[in-house]
């Protein structure tokens, strides 16, 4: 065997023991591993908050209150209530001397006679000579004065019952009037004390109908509204229905908390004012 046949044969086996090679390494590769496609969820909510009752807590005022005082000066001459009565609008309360009120009315009634009957002096002659002018018995001028003085002499009466209109008015702030239905919570015991324009004589407060005066945080504002409906419950375990009536967005300087009111029906006299209590938001409040 000659060398060029020899070198045909060496590339011939290296040719061969290449093409085993490569049939090896593909064997040896693993096939591709089929992957299942990842099944969509749907997305599940949050949890919401457990719904949370706003809690407030203030005392009791009444709706309508006010110290009841005389507008002019005098002797206090009579009490006509006590502590604790039940009065009505307009309901006499007390009264303060009132002999130089009553004799300046009398004055002034006087006065007012007096002059309508000038005035009607004055119209009648004013009558009288007016005629007489007309058949030239006196002159013309004669009758336009007596015109005028008729025409003062109204005034005068006019100013006359201005007068006593005034001096009755006078007489009549000698006496005490309840402003309103309430009650007598606090009212002078003794007569004959010199009350100035004024000064308190009672105290008179409407208490069928309270108001709880509170404050809320900040936070609290939003959960709240005007018309929410609120259980009052007092300390000795007594509850009442209310409503919110006012808030105030408005914030104080130093406690930055805002006021709230709710107004309390009180018609059969089961609750106290100035009693503190704790009131409850119907409406439940979600959680922050």
């Amino acid at each position: 065997m000659n060398a060029r046949t020899m070198a045909a044969m060496a590339m011939l086996g290296a040719a061969a023991m290449l093409s085993a090679g490569c049939r090896e390494a593909e064997a040896e590769i693993p096939a591709a591993v089929a992957v299942a496609p990842t099944p969509l969820v749907e997305a599940t909510p949050a949890p919401t908050a457990t719904p949370l009752a706003l809690e407030i807590s203030g005392d009791l005022r009444p709706a309508i209150a006010a110290e009841i005082s005389f507008k002019v000066g005098g002797q206090l001459a009579a009490v006509r209530v006590s502590r604790g009565d039940a009065v009505k609008a307009g309901q006499v309360i007390a009264t303060l001397s009132d002999a130089e009120a009553r004799a300046q009315l009398g004055i002034a009634e006087a006065a007012v006679a007096a002059a309508e009957a000038q005035a009607e002096i004055a119209a009648d002659q004013a009558t009288r000579v007016a005629a007489l002018a007309e058949g030239n018995a006196v002159p013309g001028s004669q009758a336009v004065a007596a015109k005028h003085a008729a025409a003062a002499a109204v005034a005068v009466a006019q100013q006359a019952r201005a007068a006593r209109e005034l001096a009755r008015v006078n007489a009549d702030n000698h006496v005490l009037r309840a402003a309103f239905d309430g009650r007598v919570v606090r009212v002078k015991d003794a007569t004959g004390e010199t009350m100035g324009p004024g000064m308190a004589v009672a105290r008179l407060e409407a208490l069928d109908r309270l108001v709880l005066h509170a404050t809320i945080s900040e936070s609290e504002l939003d959960a709240i509204k005007v018309g929410d409906t609120v259980v009052v419950k007092t300390s000795a375990g007594r509850e009442v229905d209310g409503r919110v009536r006012t808030i105030v967005r408005s914030l104080d300087g130093v406690s930055r908390r805002a006021p709230v009111e709710i107004d309390v029906p009180n018609t059969n006299g089961g609750l106290a004012a100035g009693a503190y209590v704790r009131a409850t938001l119907r409406r439940p409040v979600a959680a922050k």
